[in-house]
């Protein structure tokens, strides 16, 4: 009896400490600006957002690491340079959203600044689907850099900065803190 206890014991501890399948890369859709606009006239989840969020555009379709059909609208007022993203899965949107500002600086640079990035679903690939739109976004209009900042709040309870550090990093940015890593400060430079 008990060398069938330890065998169902060690059996289970083994599965537990075993690491889960990786999920697949998520797949953007490439899509012409003529693609998207029929693709937002024919598909019924995109005519019903549009119709409640007037000034937003279909910009980006893609498939997160759950194969899940991710939708990302834009508005972008160039008057004050607020660049919002919304990630919409069928018409809910999870409270999934990418803030930001476009702007010139003293030097004459281009830049975005990302003022918020909230993902309701971590590990699914939905953050990394906003900020590969941002980054490309940022490519088509010459922008020169990206930045943002980490705050107090941004910290996760288990794990600090360290999530956050390393998801910024994989998508290309400099990430840095000050002494006592209460503050961090994001930079990505553009050819």
């Amino acid at each position: 009896m008990i060398n069938l206890l330890k065998t169902i014991f060690y059996r289970k501890r083994s599965q537990i400490s075993e690491k889960p399948d990786p999920l697949p890369p998520i797949q953007i859709q490439k899509m012409s600006k003529e693609e998207l606009l029929l693709f937002a006239k024919t598909n019924e989840a995109v005519q019903t957002i549009l119709e409640e969020k007037i000034d937003f555009t279909l910009v980006m379709v893609a498939f997160n690491q759950k194969n899940e059909e991710i939708y990302i609208m834009r508005r972008w007022d160039k008057d004050d340079g607020e660049l919002k993203l919304l990630l919409y899965q069928g018409t809910y949107n999870y409270g999934s959203f990418l803030q930001s500002r476009v702007s010139t600086t003293a030097d004459q640079k281009k830049k975005i600044y990302i003022y918020d990035l909230q993902m309701s679903r971590r590990g699914v690939g939905n953050g990394s689907i906003a900020l590969q739109y941002l980054i490309q976004f940022a490519v088509d209009h010459h922008v020169d850099l990206i930045a943002g900042g980490l705050a107090a709040c941004d910290k996760d309870e288990t794990y600090g900065f360290d999530l956050l550090e390393g998801f910024y990093r994989r998508h290309g940015f400099q990430v840095t803190f000050d002494e006592g890593k209460t503050e961090g400060f994001l930079l990505m430079e553009l050819p």
